[in-house]
């Protein structure tokens, strides 16, 4: 079917309300465990790491996170590109949509790594003020990641033109 003619995906508001209140409420758990780790930082003892210095450490770390986050929106294309090009043989919104909130949650999975990353810099690096460069980092991109019915009207949009 030529991708101009074929038109978008039949699914009810209803349906797209359930699916955005699944991924929300696993955005706000994700948040909210991002948080949680960024204030355990402050009540962890510091130990010495083992085999490179606490800066080291923390150097390490910070650079795994930003890795983590700048290559987050490269994976989340590839796999919602994925996600598009089985719609296109199977047309299931439902599974559409669920491959939608598994990519969504592999992605919040990359951010909790960051903020876990924060304390480990906050017991073996450079302690809780320098983990929360890392807890902040994790927070602010996950806050960009938060589901919205425009971004899901879109995939469905663009799925229908694959």
């Amino acid at each position: 079917m030529n991708s101009e003619t074929r038109e978008m995906p039949s699914i009810t508001t209803a349906e797209i309300d359930a699916h955005l209140r699944r991924m929300r409420g696993l955005w706000i758990f994700g948040e909210a465990l991002i948080l949680v780790l960024a204030i355990s930082c402050w009540f962890l003892p510091q130990r010495a790491p083992t085999f490179v210095g606490r800066g080291g450490f923390s150097l390490l770390l910070a650079a795994f996170g930003l890795w983590l986050g700048v290559s987050s929106n490269r994976d989340a294309r590839a796999r919602m590109e994925k996600i598009r090009r089985a719609f296109g043989v199977h047309q299931d919104v439902s599974r559409l949509l669920r491959g939608h909130l598994i990519a969504f949650a592999w992605i919040l999975m990359r951010m909790l790594m960051i903020s876990v990353g924060g304390v480990l810099t906050a017991v073996w690096g450079s302690g809780p003020a320098f983990s929360l460069l890392l807890s902040s980092l994790a927070f602010l991109l996950a806050l960009m990641t938060f589901p919205t019915e425009y971004k899901t009207r879109l995939l469905l949009k663009r799925a229908a033109m694959e």
